[in-house]
């Protein structure tokens, strides 16, 4: 697969599982419902065709159209209307929303050309609040085709950022990029089209004027023909290139926190159900990026959960006898790691009130207070989502051994397990919750399979393998932050330890005398 279809389809990927979510919040504009989405749609068409003659026979396009927000409106003014999205769930999503129309082609596009338009056909190409958030490799494949489909008198409208560059990871599909207005002239120019500003305003009052950021509508107009290429285009953009650093700026860092800015706003209206999807999906799809959004988590669960918890005892589904693991279970932990069986069996006065299981249909959860350690409803998906969205991060993938902080009910450990090629082990700061999971679910198989297994004790620097990678579940970084700082100190200080090669130069004394 070459590297713009690789890009195209993580970009696929993203917002399949966005839209999944909640299409209104992702690509509705977060509104609450269809009436104030297909609102917004009108206003923002409105503002971006404005001045735009057509005849009564034009065909427009919108690359990026999500689920249709804009398309009614167009439709309005234009004899045709092609939507072309990455999407499939969204471009399933706006067929459901539009309906049946002749006006409107609604189209599953690759995402990195326009194949199914044919060549100088479309009077209007439009697109709005989607180039920004696509690669610059993307979108320089895109500024070529929109010159491709037009007609010579056709007229090409873009909303996106100028002013000082952005540093956005290549794989992030949310942030906005930012262009220096005279790379962005440069680009457009060797795509074949003249340029001009239509409207522009501060994107935000802080900070916009030292930036001079901009969020701009900009008119193409056909004027010259091209034979660059997008990888030119690409690096008029952008000169520099787009980091891949993912320590620079985390992809799913503003994904988590939009998402959970949503939950507590559904929190605060009442729609706890909702919210609690809203929290689910960031601790499946987001955990890198929890631990930076700690303070908002916290206040959603305390307004969310506990009347999920309570709408969840009141029609529990049974698990199995709490007897029917827990021998076969000690029995292999004994095997294989006996301290732990040890400090398992151990007399305790601990208090485990706060340790609670309900039933799914994938099995037993266990929940921390008002807090799932796993998935409330589908935790074996949950999991697996999990697994894989952490082998998307570099890091993971080089490491040689992942050290997970939190067990739960282990599911998300058992899909790790199966998608990592190196050892992994498990850390769980709570000694309650890992009797409890002993007894509700079959970990025979994973307790073969784990590398190490420390359980109701900090773990030490000594523990930690050379070039292993720290992987905290995002509900141990909510109920256990104590405990997950001083792991991440263990961690980091003997990673650096053992990245150190240090050199010892020994001076003499000078002019005879001795050194300080």
């Amino acid at each position: 697969m070459k590297p713009l279809e690789k890009l195209a389809d993580h970009m696929r990927t993203d917002w399949d599982r966005r839209v999944g979510h909640d299409y209104r919040f992702w690509m509705g504009e977060g509104h609450l419902d269809d009436v104030q989405m297909w609102k917004s749609g009108a206003t923002d068409f409105a503002a971006i065709a404005a001045g735009v003659k057509v005849g009564s026979s034009a065909v427009a396009l919108e690359i990026g159209c999500g689920v249709g927000r804009m398309l009614k409106a167009a439709a309005e003014q234009y004899s045709r209307v092609i939507g072309v999205d990455i999407s499939r769930l969204a471009i399933d999503k706006a067929r459901e929303l539009v309906g049946t129309t002749a006006k409107i082609d609604l189209v599953t596009g690759s995402g990195v050309d326009l194949s199914p338009v044919e060549s100088g056909s479309i009077d209007f190409v439009w697109s709005f609040a989607a180039l920004a958030c696509m690669p610059v490799p993307v979108i320089a494949a895109y500024l070529l085709e929109m010159k491709r489909v037009l007609k010579p008198t056709g007229i090409a409208r873009v909303q996106l950022y100028l002013g000082q560059e952005m540093v956005v990871h290549e794989h992030d599909t949310l942030h906005l990029r930012s262009f220096a207005p005279e790379n962005f002239k440069k680009a457009v120019n060797l795509a074949g089209f003249d340029c001009v500003v239509i409207s522009q305003a501060d994107i935000a009052e802080e900070g916009s004027q030292e930036l001079g950021l901009k969020n701009c509508i900009i008119g193409l107009v056909p004027a010259r023909q091209s034979s660059v290429t997008a990888h030119e285009v690409a690096q008029a953009l952008l000169p520099q290139g787009e980091s891949r650093g993912a320590e620079q700026v985390n992809p799913a860092a503003l994904e988590a926190w939009m998402a959970l800015n949503y939950a507590e706003a559904l929190a605060d209206n009442g729609e706890a159900h909702k919210a609690k999807q809203a929290v689910d999906y960031v601790v499946a799809h987001c955990q890198s990026a929890t631990i930076d959004t700690q303070d908002i988590l916290s206040r959603v669960l305390a307004k969310a959960s506990q009347g999920l918890v309570e709408q969840v005892a009141a029609q529990p589904i049974p698990y199995a006898s709490e007897e029917a693991f827990y021998s076969g279970n000690l029995e292999v932990l004994k095997a294989r790691f006996p301290a732990v069986y040890a400090a398992v069996l151990a007399p305790s006065d601990a208090d485990a009130s706060h340790v609670s299981v309900q039933g799914t249909r994938d099995g037993a959860v266990i929940w921390s207070g008002s807090t799932c350690l796993d998935h409330a409803e589908k935790p074996k998906a949950a999991g697996e989502a999990w697994a894989k969205r952490t082998l998307l991060e570099q890091r993971f993938g080089k490491a040689a051994h992942v050290m997970v902080i939190g067990f739960g009910a282990g599911y998300h450990l058992e899909a790790l397990l199966a998608e990592m090629k190196v050892p992994v082990s498990c850390c769980e700061a709570d000694l309650c919750v890992f009797q409890k999971a002993l007894r509700v679910r079959d970990l025979r198989s994973l307790f073969a399979k784990l590398e190490h297994l420390v359980v109701g004790r900090e773990i030490s620097s000594s523990e930690i393998p050379t070039g292993a990678e720290l992987l905290v579940r995002p509900q141990s970084a909510i109920i256990s932050a104590r405990f997950v700082e001083g792991a991440k100190a263990s961690f980091y200080s003997r990673r650096g330890f053992s990245e150190l090669h240090p050199k010892i130069a020994v001076l003499g004394p000078l002019h005879g005398g001795t050194l300080p």
